[in-house]
């Protein structure tokens, strides 16, 4: 395992947590900001994004394919008479911080802290139907955006992970060969089977200590101190 020349992070539940999900308390929030002259009810409008959002699932799932969640928004909005009162990635921002309880993940702060001072190369890659400025902007909103050089939503580039072509992306914004960069993720099918698969090193950010899926070669931390520690110990 070498000392990598940049590390590439997922965003939700490896940088911040994203607990207490409520849908409904989201498209409420989101709904105070359109313009709704047939008063539709919040009710209906989740019934519906519920049904939708069970179909994209299946399709991520199978096929790996991203769905983007400002053309679902098109679709709830217009299909109810409803018009915009602010710009779609507002609402997304909107949606986001009422739904969820968004928090930064202990240690990473640390960790952004020596990368940056030891010259390693950051930069997010995320599998997210909200949009890349969205994402900018939450970051942005906890104060680490600026530790990015840039940041991927697989919202605007149709593949999503494991799918190995969306980590060669990555690779051509570093202009870095695979073996010299490390990706760090929660999920082991997405990020340390995909990592792998596109000839990252894959570091697994396992905080709830769940066993490996399989048989894939990675570092496994159950926090961010123990990447800083085993950065460290590399230099």
């Amino acid at each position: 395992m070498n000392k990598p020349e940049a590390v590439l992070f997922d965003m939700g539940d490896t940088l911040l947590s994203y607990d207490d999900f409520q849908a409904q308390r989201g498209t409420k929030k989101m709904m105070e900001h359109l313009d709704n002259p047939h008063n539709i009810p919040v009710s209906r409008v989740q019934e519906m994004a519920d049904e939708m959002i069970t179909v994209f699932d299946d399709i991520k799932q199978d096929k790996n394919i991203e769905i983007s969640v400002q053309s679902l928004y098109r679709l709830l909005i217009e299909l109810h008479g409803m018009e915009l009162e602010k710009p779609l990635v507002q609402l997304e921002l909107i949606f986001k911080f009422a739904a969820w309880n968004l928090e930064l993940k202990e240690g990473i702060t640390e960790l952004l802290n020596y990368l940056e001072e030891t010259g390693i190369r950051t930069a997010v890659l995320s599998n997210s139907g909200f949009s890349g400025e969205a994402l900018e902007r939450e970051l942005a909103h906890f104060g680490i955006r600026d530790s990015f050089e840039f940041v991927i939503s697989t919202a605007e580039y149709c593949l999503r992970k494991p799918d190995r072509r969306i980590f060669e992306v990555a690779l051509a914004k570093f202009n870095l060969a695979s073996d010299e960069v490390w990706y760090v993720g929660n999920s082991f099918y997405h990020d340390v089977r995909g990592a792998y698969n596109a000839g990252l090193q894959p570091i697994w950010y396992n905080e709830d200590l769940r066993s490996p899926e399989a048989g894939i070669p990675h570092f496994a931390a159950e926090d961010h101190f123990a990447i800083l520690e085993k950065l460290k110990k590399l230099s």
